[in-house]
């Protein structure tokens, strides 16, 4: 509990702990004066100490109420909030779900999007037809949920909850608190893909701007939460964009690739390469036949949100999402790591092979 001591406006808070052991309240917390106020966060990865830090941002200095808005490395020390009571208490020791669930948490790229946006596509949308019991899926928003876009694609024997939204970084991903949302849902045995890199590199959004050292950080927060709880953490390095000047493919965001594997091998976390996988594709897919992997729509094609044409080298259609989530399936099935046996040993590799084959050209 917390108390607000400042006769003025009233305060937005946000609580956080040095260092990287806590998730902040997401959105801050409005507080009255002479109130008190219970304020629930997170730990997310263990450590010896943990030290409160308490941020206030006033609500007429142009605060959005928005968490994106809100997180900024501008916020004061608060001497006016005084602490009345802490109590921590260890999270309940989950046991494993009936079947394994592979939890998704990324951005635009992976994220489940609504037939208004259609053909807009994310990897995570696709990914359950690969496995063997596809047939038999079950697709839901589970209860909860903090916000519209997660889906949980349930199976017989294995679920996908794809969690990914657009525009976030490992560092708003964090902050906003959607990984202590997922966090929340996942038990020992399970599986978190983890895919960032297109926002962290976006030095115009100071909220998502992360440089290559910090998206390390939370890469490595990310890990250690999930390896404290039983969970299985798997980097996924960043779908490339579609870069080619000069009649050749690039491959994107180098520094965040580079920082996964280094990061990976360090830890011993299996870190997939989705985009030297996506690079390939491009690649036999030609300058001209790659525009069908993304958002390259004329006006009058599609109703909904592009009905007047687009030209995106970013954003994913349904056949590129669909050649990406058979790229990782296989990625899955060849790793030597065999923490990823559990998966492959549930995908239909026959269809991932088949879909490959036809590679637009």
């Amino acid at each position: 509990n917390i108390k607000n001591g400042d006769k003025g406006a009233p305060l937005r808070i946000h609580v956080n702990a040095d260092g990287f052991d806590a998730t902040p309240t997401p959105g801050g917390v409005p507080l009255e004066h002479g109130t008190d106020t219970a304020v629930r966060f997170t730990v997310c990865a263990t450590g010896d100490t943990l030290s409160l830090i308490f941020y206030t941002k006033s609500e007429n200095d142009g605060n959005s109420g928005s968490a994106s808005d809100d997180i900024t490395p501008n916020y004061q020390t608060a001497p006016q909030l005084s602490l009345v009571s802490l109590d921590i208490k260890p999270a309940a020791v989950k046991t494993p779900g009936k079947i394994q669930t592979v939890f998704i948490a990324s951005d635009s790229t992976a994220q489940t999007y609504d037939e208004y946006y259609y053909p807009q596509t994310g990897w995570g949308e696709v990914l359950y037809s690969f496995f063997r019991s596809s047939d038999s899926v079950h697709v839901f928003t589970p209860e909860g949920s903090p916000y519209p876009h997660c889906r949980r694609y349930e199976m017989p024997d294995v679920a996908i909850e794809n969690r990914a939204i657009g525009g976030r970084s490992s560092l708003s991903f964090f902050l906003e608190g959607k990984f202590d949302a997922l966090l929340s849902r996942a038990r020992s045995g399970d599986f978190v893909l983890i895919q960032f890199g297109h926002n962290d590199a976006t030095k115009a959004r100071p909220n998502r701007y992360a440089p290559p050292h910090v998206f390390s950080e939370y890469m490595e927060k990310y890990a250690l939460a999930c390896k404290s709880r039983g969970i299985t953490p798997v980097f996924i390095t960043p779908v490339s964009r579609r870069n080619c000047d000069g009649g050749d493919f690039s491959i994107s965001f180098p520094e965040y690739r580079s920082a996964a594997l280094a990061l990976g091998e360090k830890l011993g976390i299996p870190t997939l390469a989705l985009g030297t996988a996506s690079l390939d594709i491009y690649r036999a897919s030609g300058v001209e036949g790659s525009k069908k992997l993304f958002l390259w729509t004329e006006p009058g094609e599609y109703t909904g949100a592009y009905k007047n044409g687009v030209s995106d080298n970013t954003h994913l259609s349904r056949k590129g999402a669909t050649l990406f989530a058979a790229a990782l399936a296989k990625l899955i099935c060849e790793s030597s790591d065999k923490r990823l046996s559990k998966i492959a040993e549930l995908i239909d590799i026959g269809k991932v092979t088949s879909t490959l084959s036809d590679i637009p050209c």
